[in-house]
């Protein structure tokens, strides 16, 4: 199961530009419908857990740090090379109903039996790092996996109703609401060295573009860090993103759910 790298960025009118000029290859343009669910008391989001159905497809995003023992506390010095993993984002994407329900219920059930939530992640974490041990993919099978899983999502789409594919009744034994939803229209971009940039317009009025990066192990996470900051450099853009740039759920929930929001910023799972 590979990790998400990715690093968000303020789009400028140039950006499609630029990126063509470094080689970038127009991938398509699509629009998505995201639905995320949470407990009353936010235990999944608290715990850096993202449930959604994009179209008609589940999708849990877990936490990864860049190696064992790394420090998230905020205020702290760090080196430049921690700085560059610091402003990425860093998840395994399950995409497997019976792996996400399985997911769920050990942190809605460490969460009732008061379990600290640095425990939580740890585990979770150290499952996910089992999952992708002993596995090395090449670009083109990374730029495979990103086309079969876009594909899936498009095919959701097609299919109408979310309903249809999956029994959605597990939500109740876990209490889960929907919390958020949005439509994007993203514009994809294809560079060397296994780079995606995604171009987001979201229908709340708000735009944001994303560089992923897809790796196999958390200790792959620094390289990873590396060439995204060498993108944002060329793309002209270190200065306006020499801080983390807030993503579409940071703009969503600060709108329209501001206490969740605060709760969340307070946890330092969203940054201002």
């Amino acid at each position: 199961m590979s990790v998400e790298v990715e690093r968000k960025f303020v789009c400028r009118s140039d950006t499609e530009t630029r990126l063509k000029q470094l080689g970038a290859q127009f991938v398509g343009e699509r629009s998505f419908q995201d639905r995320y669910f949470d407990t009353g008391k936010f235990t999944l989001t608290l715990s850096d857990t993202w449930l959604r159905c994009r179209g008609a497809c589940w999708e849990l995003k877990c936490p990864v740090r860049a190696r064992e023992g790394e420090e998230e506390e905020e205020g702290r010095e760090r080196g430049g090379g921690q700085r560059k993993i610091k402003l990425c984002t860093r998840y395994r994407e399950i995409t497997e109903l019976s792996q996400i329900v399985d997911r769920v219920r050990q942190v809605v059930l460490r969460e009732r039996s008061g379990e600290g939530e640095r425990e939580k992640e740890k585990e979770i974490e150290k499952e996910g790092g089992k999952e992708g041990e002993h596995s090395c993919k090449t670009e083109a099978e990374f730029e495979g996996q990103r086309e079969r899983r876009e594909e899936r999502e498009k095919e959701g789409e097609r299919e109408g109703q979310w309903e249809r594919e999956t029994d959605s009744a597990w939500l109740g034994e876990f209490a889960l609401v929907q919390f958020a939803s949005f439509t994007t229209v993203r514009r994809s971009y294809s560079l060397p060295g296994g780079v995606r940039a995604d171009l987001d317009l979201v229908d709340f009025g708000f735009a944001v573009g994303e560089l992923e990066v897809l790796v196999e192990n958390p200790e792959q996470i620094p390289a990873a860090a590396e060439k995204i900051e060498e993108l944002v450099e060329k793309l002209g853009l270190s200065e306006a993103c020499k801080n983390r740039v807030p993503g579409k759920m940071d703009a969503y929930l600060k709108q329209f759910h501001p206490e969740h929001y605060g709760r969340l910023l307070s946890a330092h799972k969203l940054h201002p």
